[in-house]
């Protein structure tokens, strides 16, 4: 089990790359605010099938 800490202000889509990868056993952390650029459809159809993202 890893834990994934994504600060999407800084990093944008593109800090992103590599979800398709993760396990069930894993857990996303994405952290981000009013200041940050729209999410794409694609990514939040990918994010909605990571079964533990916070």
């Amino acid at each position: 089990m890893s834990y994934f800490f994504i600060d999407y202000e800084s990093v944008g889509a593109e800090g992103m790359n590599g979800l398709k990868n993760l396990t069930v056993k894993d857990t996303l952390i994405i952290f981000y605010s009013e200041n940050t650029s729209a999410m794409t459809f694609g990514l939040h159809l990918i994010c909605g099938r990571i079964p533990r993202l916070l």
